[in-house]
């Protein structure tokens, strides 16, 4: 299930400030009519500009140790955890051609252009400081003799497969009968092809995929897999990381004055409205002829939805959270939104027959549509609420995407489940994505504005066995 939460507040605040000036002028140098991601811009700016400066800060110090799921240690002296006898493979290397490369220093640069030099592949990002890289362990022995021969290369030594399967599906590993849904991260290394036969092989241990394909580049979703098969596919060497299905939740009319929107409004003159930005946000679903949102929705979109409804039939919470963004005040004058004057399209992720906010697909192909259909900012009112603190294959995908799509902004809220350490729920564990608390708001006699509730969760969060993309 998806958590929703509350982001109206900075969102609101990053598109009427100075954010988007930044962009500009980011892009002030390039030609006019289009961005390096090929969409366009105006060959007018109006936006404000910032101008921009360096800044250096040290590097922390190698600590020359490796945090495995099953307890940190440092590899030059200390045995390797393993891992329980039904997730180890004494040929892990040569089955997976997964190696496990440490760097001696946190600057992983010399390390990267050395693995590069020699064409590797690097998979993933490991901590502290090393690498995942795809090796032909079964052909040529001198690969390895090259790699140990970096000389930023601390240690280098084959992956153990049960590193690459979540803590929650432990337990679970290789018992018959016991029934579980997974979100497993596909290889970034993987042809076409070897995707589409990936999705094919996981559709047939899959019990409940229904008719949409299984797998897409950045995430895998089988369901109801017998648990038997969990250490056959962390022997896979297609698969980067298996993990629990994410279950997700939703989370959020004093937002305006606490966030100084009703000053930034007057002192402009009105013009500070968000005329011209294009949001998007993925919610429960939108009732579509809600009067404040006349002539601005670009589009209600259902393909990474449980069903083919855009109705908000159960919580209407979709439809709460883009009136809070985007209400134009027709319906009532004192509750408008944040920026009445933006066009916005919304993806629909619940179910109407039962209520449940459920996600088929990437979050990286959600994002993708977004930015091909016009949209540079996403909010997202929602979390996992299984995986709690975990950095999940959602997480992944979403710091993948902005990687490549750094222009984007994309806000998840963090929670309302509780206020302890490590209590962020995914994605909003993501290192590239905005991740919005809740404020308290004053009213009727409550805690003054400006704190934060007691619900609202809190961010760090511990190794669960997946690392996000550089």
């Amino acid at each position: 299930m998806t958590r929703v939460r509350s982001t109206a507040l900075v969102l609101a605040a990053l598109v009427l400030s100075t954010w988007s000036g930044a962009l500009a002028s980011a892009s002030a140098n390039s030609p006019s009519g289009s961005d390096s991601q090929g969409s366009s811009v105006p060959s007018q700016s109006e936006w404000s500009r910032i101008d921009a400066f360096e800044a250096y800060y040290p590097l922390r110090a190698s600590s020359g140790l490796l945090h495995s799921p099953f307890g940190s240690f440092d590899p030059l002296r200390d045995p390797i955890p393993l891992g329980p006898e039904n997730l180890y493979d004494p040929k892990a290397l040569e089955r997976t051609g997964m190696l496990l490369v440490q760097s001696s220093s946190a600057d992983l640069t010399d390390l990267f252009d050395s693995l590069s030099s020699m064409g590797l592949e690097v998979l993933d990002v490991f901590p502290d400081d090393a690498l995942v890289v795809r090796v032909d362990s079964s052909g040529d022995d001198g690969v390895l003799a090259a790699i140990d021969s970096i000389p930023s290369v601390r240690w280098a030594g084959e992956l153990p497969v049960s590193w690459r399967v979540a803590s929650g599906l432990i337990p679970l590993s290789a018992r018959h009968g016991m029934l579980v849904d997974l979100d497993v991260t596909p290889a970034p290394d993987l042809s076409t092809e070897e995707l589409t036969e990936l999705s094919k092989d996981l559709l047939l241990v899959s019990g409940g995929a229904g008719l949409r394909e299984v797998c897409d580049a950045y995430l895998c979703q089988p369901r109801s897999v017998d648990a038997k098969w969990i250490p056959v596919l962390a022997m896979d060497g297609r698969i980067l990381h298996i993990g629990l299905a994410s279950q997700l939740t939703v989370h959020n009319a004093n937002a305006r004055a606490i966030s100084g929107i009703n000053d930034a409004l007057s002192n402009s003159g009105g013009l500070l409205n968000g005329s011209g930005e294009v949001l998007a946000i993925s919610d429960t679903g939108l009732d579509g002829d809600h009067g404040d949102f006349t002539n601005r929705i670009r589009g209600i979109y259902d393909q990474f939805g449980p069903d083919n409804s855009n109705a908000d039939v159960n919580s209407g919470h979709g439809t709460h959270v883009a009136a809070t963004l985007l209400g134009d005040g027709s319906g009532d004058s004192a509750a408008l939104g944040m920026v009445p004057a933006a066009t916005f399209h919304f993806y629909q992720l619940e179910a109407d027959s039962s209520g449940v906010l459920a996600r088929w697909g990437s979050l990286y192909d959600m994002f993708t549509h977004s930015w091909q259909n016009s949209a540079r900012i996403q909010t997202n009112s929602w979390g996992n609420e299984n995986l709690v603190g975990e950095y999940s294959s959602d997480s992944r995908s979403a710091d993948a995407f902005l990687v490549d799509y750094p222009r984007f902004l994309v806000l998840f809220s963090a929670g309302d489940l509780g206020s302890s350490g490590n209590s962020v729920t995914p994605p909003g564990t993501a290192k590239n994505v905005l991740t919005v608390g809740a404020s308290t708001t004053g009213a009727q006699d409550s805690t003054p504005e400006g704190s934060v509730p007691k619900a609202s969760r809190r961010g760090g969060r511990p190794w669960t066995g997946a690392s996000s993309p550089t």
